[in-house]
Formats: C-alpha cells, structure tokens, sequence
C-alpha cells in the first residue's frame, strides 16, 4: 500500500472520528437538558420507557445518521450514487437477503451461546464480572423496552429498536466506513472484516461480541456485491424487528414464558450446514450482481 494511500485512509478515519466525537457531544448535551428539564418536574427519565425510547432514538440518529451524512457532504459525495439508491431489481436481492438471515440463525444463536459461556482465569475475574454487570445492565434496558402488551407499544419498538437502527448503523459502519475502506484498501474481505469487527465492538456488549462480528460480515458482504445500502438496511431490520416481535409475542400471548433454550439450541450438524448455505448464498448474490452489471452494460452499449 503506498503512503499516499495509507495517509488518505488515515485522514479518512481521523476525519470521520471527529465528526463523530462532534456528533457524539451534541446528543450528550442535548441528553443533559432533556434530563434536567424533567427532573424541574421530578420526574427521572430512567423510570420513564417513552422518554428513554425518544431519547434512544435521537442517539441512533445523531451517533450514526447524522454523522453519515455529514462525512459525505464534507467530501462532496453524491450520496444516491455512493449508497447505490438508484434504480436496482430489488425483488430478488430483498429475497436473498432476508433468506441469509434465515439460514444464518443456527450459526449465530450457536455463536451466541458459545460467546456467552466463555470465562476468564481467576486473575481476570474482575474484569470479567465488569464485563457481566454491564450485559445486564444493557439487557435490562432491553427488556424494559421490549416487555409490551399494545399494538402502539409494539410500533414503537419496531421503530426505536429495528427501523432506526438498520438505517443508521448501516448508513455508518457499511455506507460510510466500509465503503471508504474498500474504495482504498486494495483487499476488499479486510474492509468488510474490519467494518464487522468495529460494528460489532461500537455495541459495548462482550457477550455479542463473536455473533455480531459473524453478522456485520453477511451484511457486510451483502453490501460488497450488491453496492446499495437499501439490501443491508433491509437484513438488519428483518433481524432486529423479529426479535421484537418474538418478545411482543411471548410477553402479549404467552405469559413471559419463552421457548425452551434446549429446543432452539442447534446442533453442530445443523452449523455446518447453515455455515455452507450462508456461503452459497452470499455466493449467489455475488453472481447475480455480476450477471445484471454485465447484462446492463451490454444493453448500454446498444
């Protein structure tokens, strides 16, 4: 890799980590006044689920969203020509794209599972209940926010929880920071690796560290082959927003008792073949996007 390019990378990072420290402060301080003003009326916003869902909100938009946007309009980037929003057949890759998240489920509840039942030696053991006290602290959140009985409650999860999520972390981690590192990094499995493993690490969750770094590569790969934002926004959503309805469902329906954790828990037989499908898979949309640039640059040359 040449200094030039290297340097443009870095340059890249340093300017994107700026924006997004920027961005960052903003909403702390706008989180600040929106705490002090309800506490004018004694009210704590922790033991409050609606401010808590606006406020979780507006971190996703402006943490990921705006400062998205805002590194491409810095660089002058044509932000439909760089995220692909243009016209596409959108059937079969929508198709594609929520089948991966389908025949992936066995690899990453499997990694799920193997993530959460690593340990720590002895002389690490602080860290490692750190590290536990602050799943569960995020986990409680979780379902404070997913423990709902109404339809309204349910639209407002799918909003908080899965549509805003796909869009921003997507337009960030794959439509900024992915595509910057495989627009100048001549391997392109290294920017989508890379992309994964940052994604997966912004989350501040050790025990989804491994499935999540598992899940940022399909979308990551996803994005890759089909070069729109739309295809990768389309899986994280249809992941994030069955989880929600899967807990809407057991809360509403069936008394808060979930399914039994032995009946879903896959078999390494079952892995393996999720592992070979989600490759074939990934596979097929890789050809597919070959075939329809090809077809269109035929057609264009007539």
């Amino acid at each position: 890799m040449s200094n030039n390019l290297q340097n443009n990378i870095l340059l890249r990072l340093v300017q994107m980590a700026l924006i997004v420290t920027g961005c960052f402060m903003v909403t702390l301080l706008i989180t600040m006044i929106i705490t002090y003003l309800y506490s004018l009326q004694g009210i704590n916003i922790t033991e409050n689920i609606a401010i808590m869902k606006v406020i979780q909100g507006l971190n996703q938009i402006c943490v990921f969203l705006a400062p998205s946007i805002l590194f491409l309009k810095i660089n002058h980037i044509q932000i439909v020509d760089y995220w692909g929003l243009k016209k596409q057949k959108y059937a079969f890759l929508m198709l594609m794209a929520i089948s991966l998240l389908l025949v992936s489920s066995p690899l990453i509840t499997w990694l799920s599972n193997f993530n959460e039942g690593i340990t720590f030696p002895d002389k690490w053991s602080q860290i490692e209940q750190w590290l536990q006290d602050k799943q569960h602290s995020n986990e409680e959140i979780v379902n404070r926010f997913l423990q709902v009985g109404t339809l309204g409650g349910l639209m407002s999860n799918i909003i908080v929880m899965a549509l805003l999520p796909a869009i921003c972390e997507e337009t960030f981690f794959r439509g900024c920071l992915q595509k910057m590192l495989t627009d100048n990094i001549r391997n392109k499995h290294i920017a989508v690796a890379v992309s994964a493993i940052i994604f997966s690490v912004a989350h501040f969750e050790f025990y989804g560290l491994i499935p999540r770094i598992f899940l940022g590569l399909i979308i990551g790969y996803i994005f890759l082959y089909t070069n729109n934002i739309t295809f990768p926004i389309i899986f994280h959503f249809a992941n994030n927003c069955t989880i929600v309805i899967y807990n809407f469902v057991v809360h509403k329906y069936l008394g808060g008792q979930e399914i039994d954790s032995s009946l879903s828990t896959p078999t390494i037989t079952l892995v393996i073949v999720s592992i070979a499908i989600t490759a074939f898979g990934i596979k097929t949309i890789k050809r597919y996007c070959e075939y329809t640039k090809k077809a269109e640059s035929i057609n264009t040359e007539r």
